[in-house]
């Protein structure tokens, strides 16, 4: 895979926001695996640990209230607005409301596309293995298997 375009972060209600690979000041994973029921001619994969450092520019990026908004991000099709932090930066601070990424898909400019679920534990809502943190302008998620 050439250098990362676009990485896709994925709730577990498949809610999305797309960030440009330049945000991302460290993007790493270890023990990658390829997933047993992988889709057929896509690369999928999970891992035992995740690290991602996502750069923000100043607070109002990180202030997403999805009631406020009209429309909000979501699983419609037919929602007009954008889930790119380009388009939309403040939808960044959708990364704060839950601990719910369930995957994310990283797109070189090829469009080539690699997917990696991250390590789940607890219910169906809240991954208790992911922590997030918020420093003076990045935000720090790390998601680990705890059972490793």
């Amino acid at each position: 895979m050439q250098e990362i375009e676009t990485v896709s972060i994925v709730f577990e209600n498949v809610e999305s926001i797309d960030i440009p690979g330049s945000r991302f000041q460290t993007l790493s994973y270890t023990n990658l695996k390829a997933k047993a029921h992988n889709q057929a001619g896509r690369d999928v994969f999970e891992c035992d640990e995740i690290l991602m450092d996502i750069s923000y520019l100043d607070a109002a990026e990180l202030n997403y209230e999805p009631s406020e908004e009209e429309y909000p991000l979501g699983m419609s099709t037919n929602n007009p607005e954008s889930n790119k932090v380009v388009d939309r930066p403040h939808i960044l601070g959708r990364l704060l409301r839950f601990n719910d990424i369930a995957y994310i898909e990283l797109c070189d400019k090829n469009e080539n596309t690699k997917t990696i679920y991250v390590p789940w534990s607890g219910n169906d809502y809240y991954n208790d293995n992911m922590n997030l943190e918020v420093l003076d302008d990045v935000i720090r998620i790390g998601i680990k298997n705890h059972i490793i």
